[in-house]
């Protein structure tokens, strides 16, 4: 998480959140996240990041970091009208919306992930920088995966288990097809999780949940406040498990007006989508809160300025 330790080093509220989320998980990591992931040398740093491989780790990490991102645009006076999740991020979301208190929610996810690690097989997701139709012309290609996500109508997501991610890679490449292997070791939103849904389920249904009108479910296109609570039960195993459309999601919000996104993700990659999703005549925009190169106190300072113009308008 190279990207974060300027923020660390110079923001308060981004560090404060950081290590207050880390000194939750503590206990049951046995690490502290701030102090391991924004180490000082690089040489701790590089061994660090070799902890994000396990997703007891790299859930918990995700979804702080983001939080703190959020929490640090908050204090600078930016305030969303909506917060939108995608995959783990719905956790985040409702975290940060209000829908469950963020600590007991980090907890229940630490427990989750854990429970990933051992009761389901080593798997992984597979990127894919091209159309759908790829899918639905060639499904022996994508012989045991699953489809996972549609991004926007250049990239598409599939999930399995490493021996088929490995074989679709192969053939992807004799194709010129270009693709990305996800940093995940677990086929998420896709059926070779569900070995793992009862001890799941258990530890989410544990936790208390509040209407709120700012949160809003990729997964479904749904406002959290438009559900029922007996429907709103098994809604982070659902941000696990089912299939993401997150160009119908999107389409759905810009049918409700024009929008500004901020992506509040580690790489930004969120933001790319919504510039390919968004139509020639929107007036709609997409942003991301931090740089991939590493420049974000600079980036943050540009996302805020620009949400600042924006609400004046």
């Amino acid at each position: 998480m190279e990207m974060g330790q300027e923020l660390y080093r110079c923001h308060p509220v981004f560090r404060n959140c950081m290590n207050e989320f880390s000194e939750v998980a503590l206990p049951l990591l046995g690490i502290h996240l701030a102090t391991e992931l924004f180490a000082d040398s690089q040489a701790a740093l590089a061994e660090n990041s070799k902890l994000l491989l396990y997703t007891r780790y790299s859930n918990p990490l995700l979804f702080t970091f983001n939080y703190a991102v959020a929490a640090t645009i908050e204090s600078m006076g930016i305030i969303p009208d909506l917060v939108l999740g995608y995959s783990l991020g719905e956790l985040t979301a409702a975290a940060y919306s209000g829908v469950v208190d963020r600590f007991q929610l980090l907890v229940a996810l630490i427990r989750a992930s854990f429970a990933f690690e051992s009761y389901t097989p080593v798997g992984g997701m597979l990127a894919i920088l091209d159309g759908l139709n790829l899918w639905h012309q060639h499904p022996n290609w994508f012989q045991d995966t699953a489809l996972a996500s549609i991004n926007c109508s250049q990239s598409f997501v599939v999930s399995g288990r490493s021996s088929s991610l490995d074989r679709l890679e192969q053939i992807l490449q004799s194709q010129s097809v270009l693709f990305q292997r996800l940093p995940v070791i677990q086929a998420f939103h896709s059926p070779w999780i569900d070995s793992a849904q009862e001890i799941i389920d258990r530890e989410f249904d544990r936790l208390p949940q509040f209407q709120t009108g700012r949160f809003w479910r990729y997964g479904c296109g749904d406002r959290a406040d438009d559900q029922q609570p007996t429907q709103a039960v098994r809604t982070f195993w659902e941000a696990f498990r089912n299939p993401i459309n997150f160009e119908k999601a999107l389409r759905g919000l810009e049918s409700m007006g024009t929008n500004l996104y901020l992506d509040v993700g580690s790489n930004g990659t969120l933001s790319g989508f919504v510039r390919v999703i968004l139509d020639a005549s929107s007036s709609s925009k997409g942003m991301a809160v931090m740089d991939r190169f590493g420049q974000n106190v600079q980036s943050l300072e540009r996302a805020v300025n620009l949400a600042k113009k924006w609400r004046s308008e």
